[in-house]
């Protein structure tokens, strides 16, 4: 599977810029929240790309989350097993999520790298992998 196109459609950064020379940590993780299948070999995923800056004690100095909306190519068969998984559980099968955090460490981190630049922050460096379930708020 590979990322063919991805778009912004959140940015939040929230800093807190009397303790910045205390930074200590970086935090970066991948959250995702939909999956939509758009036939003919094509999924949208949905996700948010969050970097966390902490100090010694993990108290927030600032925090980047960008809201990314992916569209993934991918074989039928590659497809229809990844909507099963997430219509089941949640969750993206354990080899898709290595394809699309590969993708995610290549393109999306161009986004990130440019708001991170823009306020100061040492850039992010690649991104871990987890799956939140927003949805779970809602049973």
């Amino acid at each position: 599977m590979q990322i063919v196109a991805n778009n912004i459609s959140e940015i939040s950064i929230k800093i807190e810029t009397e303790n910045q020379l205390k930074l200590e940590k970086i935090q970066n993780n991948v959250m995702i929240s939909d999956l939509k299948d758009k036939k003919n070999g094509f999924i949208l995923l949905k996700c948010k790309l969050l970097t966390k800056y902490t100090d010694s004690e993990d108290k927030a100095l600032g925090q980047f989350l960008l809201g990314e909306e992916l569209l993934v190519k991918g074989e039928d068969k590659e497809i229809e097993e990844a909507n099963k998984e997430w219509e089941k559980e949640k969750k993206l099968p354990s080899k898709m999520e290595k394809e699309l955090l590969s993708g995610i460490n290549t393109i999306c981190i161009y986004d990130m790298q440019f708001f991170t630049n823009r306020m100061r922050f040492p850039p992010s460096t690649g991104f871990n992998f987890e799956v939140k379930r927003e949805q779970s708020k809602k049973k």
